[in-house]
Parts: C-alpha cells; sequence; structure tokens
C-alpha cells in the first residue's frame, strides 16, 4: 500500500471487505460513536486523563444512618488517596476532589466532569435517573446484568461506564443500599493497601473491595461483592463497545475448590512455574489464608477469573544456586519480609549444590534482592498470560479426575 506524499500527520489503515483486503486513506473510516470510545483498563482512566473529577454523594430518602455513612465516606474520597503503593496514601492537607450533593448536580458539572457516584440508586438521584441506561440497572435493592439478578442485601457493587447523559464523560459507581462496611471509614488503612495488587496479594485497603481498584490497570467494568464475609461475586469486563464481553454469561462456573484462596493459588503457582520452566515461584504471604474466602462460586465464572488476573503481564526469571536460595529464605525471615516459594519447601530440602531457576513478578524482585543483599543473575523477562495457563491446568486435572472415577 502507497501513500502519496505529504504524508499527513495521521494514515489508517483499514479493512475494506470481508475477503480480508486492506485499504489505507487520509481520513478515519469508522464511523464517528454518540459516546466516548472505550480504552482497556481500570478505574486508573478516571484518574490519568487530567479531566475534571467530581464525586457526587446520594441526599435521598429516609435512611439517615445510610445517608450519613455516604458523607462520612464521600469526605474521606475527596481528600485521601485510596490506591495502591505507587501513590500517596495519606490524608491530602489542601484541597480534593470536590463533593456534591445530588440535586445539586448541574448540566453543566455532568458536561464538564468525570463522576465517583456514591450511594444506591434509592438514595443518588443522578444514579436513579440513568440506572436503566447502564448495562447494570439497579432497581429496588436488587443489581440486574442481563438475564441475572442480584440481590445487594450485604453486598455492594463497582460500575465503570461511560455516562449516558454525557457519553464522552466517565463515570464510577460505587453503590450498596446498606450503611455497614461498604462505606465504613473507620477500618482504613494505608498501610495493608500496599499490597492490594490481585486476589493473590489481596488484603484490602478498605472493606468495600472497590476504592482498592481506583489506580487498578486490570480491567474493571462491573464488580460485585459479597460484604461478609468479604467475597468476590462478579467481576465482568467490556467489550471495545462497552458490553459484557465473551464468556461474562456463558462461561462455565468456576470449579468449588476456588470458593477460598488455597487451591487458586496453588493453581496459579502452578501454572507461572509451567509458564516459565521455573523450578519455584516467589510469592507475597501477606495477609493470605489458605481458607479465606475468595469467590462466590454459585455465581462467578471463568471469564470473571480472567478479568481478575488481568491481561498478559511480565514474570521474570532466574537462576539461582540453591545456597544463595537457602540465603535468600533465611534473609526474609529474619527480617520478617513476607516471601515464600512454591512449591513449599524447607532450607534443608533445597540442594545447596544445584542450580534452580525461579521467577517472581516485578514487584518482587527489589524485595528479593534487597533482603539477602545480592543480585539476581541471568534474569530474563517472559510476557505471561497467566489466565490461559491456569485454564488449560484447570482442565487437563478436571480430564485426570474424571478418568480416575471411570476406573
Amino acid at each position: 500500500m502507497r501513500v502519496r506524499p505529504p504524508l499527513p500527520p495521521r494514515v489508517y489503515v483499514h479493512r475494506k471487505s470481508s475477503d480480508g483486503a486492506f485499504g489505507v486513506s487520509r481520513e478515519d473510516p469508522r464511523p464517528p460513536r454518540p459516546y466516548r470510545p472505550y480504552v482497556a483498563g481500570g478505574l486508573n482512566g478516571m484518574y490519568m486523563t487530567a479531566e475534571p473529577l467530581m464525586i457526587v454523594k446520594a441526599t435521598g430518602g429516609d435512611d439517615r444512618e445510610l445517608l450519613q455513612a455516604i458523607d462520612k465516606f464521600c469526605d474521606m474520597l475527596s481528600r485521601r488517596s485510596t490506591a495502591w503503593w505507587v501513590f500517596p496514601m495519606g490524608v491530602m492537607q489542601r484541597g480534593g476532589i470536590p463533593v456534591k450533593a445530588d440535586i445539586e448536580v448541574t448540566d453543566e458539572d455532568i458536561k464538564r466532569c468525570n463522576l465517583i457516584i456514591v450511594g444506591p440508586a434509592s438514595a443518588n438521584r443522578l444514579l436513579g435517573r440513568i440506572t436503566l441506561r447502564l448495562p447494570a440497572a439497579e432497581a429496588d435493592g436488587v443489581l440486574t446484568i442481563g438475564q441475572e439478578a442480584y440481590p445487594l442485601t450485604g453486598k455492594g457493587y463497582g460500575l465503570y461506564y461511560y455516562n449516558p447523559e454525557a457519553p464522552k464523560r466517565l463515570i464510577v459507581v460505587m453503590s450498596s443500599p446498606e450503611a455497614g462496611k461498604f462505606y465504613d471509614t473507620d477500618n482504613f488503612s494505608c498501610e495493608s493497601a500496599s499490597f492490594s495488587c490481585n486476589i493473590f496479594t489481596n488484603v484490602p485497603c478498605s472493606s468495600n473491595g472497590i476504592i482498592d481498584r481506583m489506580a487498578d490497570e486490570r480491567p474493571f467494568g462491573l464488580v460485585l461483592n459479597e460484604l461478609d464475609p468479604p467475597r468476590l461475586v462478579r467481576r465482568i469486563m467490556w467489550d471495545k463497545d462497552w458490553r459484557p464481553a465473551r464468556g461474562a454469561f456463558d462461561d462455565a462456573r468456576l470449579p468449588e475448590a476456588f470458593a477460598v484462596y488455597g487451591p487458586l493459588a496453588d493453581l496459579m503457582h502452578r501454572a507461572t512455574c509451567k509458564a516459565t520452566g521455573a523450578d519455584f515461584a516467589a510469592y507475597w504471604t501477606e495477609g493470605l489464608r489458605r481458607e479465606k474466602p475468595l469467590w462466590d462460586i454459585r455465581h462467578a465464572r471463568w471469564h470473571d477469573l480472567q478479568a481478575e488476573l488481568g491481561p498478559p503481564a511480565p514474570l521474570y526469571t532466574s537462576l539461582i544456586a540453591g545456597s544463595q536460595l537457602v540465603a535468600a529464605l533465611q534473609a526474609f525471615r529474619a527480617k520478617q519480609v513476607p516471601i515464600a516459594v512454591w512449591p513449599p519447601t524447607s532450607p534443608g530440602e533445597i540442594n545447596p549444590d544445584a542450580t534452580y531457576k525461579i521467577c517472581m513478578g516485578a514487584k518482587l524482585i527489589h524485595c528479593f534482592v534487597g533482603a539477602p543483599a545480592r543480585n539476581l543473575e541471568n534474569v530474563e523477562f517472559v510476557r505471561v498470560d497467566l489466565y490461559q495457563h491456569m485454564r488449560r491446568l484447570a482442565d487437563l486435572d478436571a480430564q485426570q479426575q474424571a478418568a480416575l472415577k471411570q476406573r
């Protein structure tokens, strides 16, 4: 394909027909969409666009306890960075994100700002006005997603979407009909937020499980959480047209074993070693308990786990002598660094004269180097689609179990 000079600032390559032929043009051949284009990623899109941001708090209804909890929650959300460790965690000394009551929000605010809408549709008048135009509609204490309905008693949800009343702007909904844990600010812990990277290092900095994800890059469409015990009910991601992605409703449900943390973590570590050819996988142990509730397997599907894990991510491998690995594990224990390796291994089981291959995520490297004060050698970068490897191993496990039952 050729483009005659002078070249324009941008050239578009596009499919001309269904037979696979491509063409090139100086003008964008795509028809303009009435809404903001979807950009893959998570709630960090609300903060990274340099667009005005506003919090809209619920003020309607007769539940005074609920409204007081929402008011306190919005004040905290306005003045405190509530994301993960790359962001400051302290309360802002000056200023904050503007907060407005739902009845005070103007048409100009809606056109100008990305909005964080806090409170249920029964109390937040703005949410009540737009909820039926969202892919997850809230009415009478029930959240309807496609053909599925979820009573919100004991639950709360976050929804990331474009604003139906200003399609070039974004909204995040944070909603629960109850004044309890979802809006709790007393148990907020900025220290514990340091490790809220994903479900495998999930020490939440809040009880609602949504504001932990405000700087998260993983796909975020809808997250529905049960609050006590805290566990994921659904996590749905959007396709490029802001619709539930393929598999959101027709994927198989997660295995029963994934109702708690342990079996899923074991599968993740196995898949990590399989994908990288490593003998050991290093991982955070901070706050993790094998029997910790994780997924509501009555509802969660494989699609939800794919959204939770996010897109293919970098892992790093290194060759390490057995004696060095023993020294590193001993240093972690002595300095109380929350890192362990999988498979579970005691120092006495490691051959000091052997050479092992170990893999880890980027966030572990500085600790792995720092605690034993030793550089990693022969480091290689590997990009891994962890979800695909985990799904493949789980399918093989299921086939083997079925074969054993037939015997």
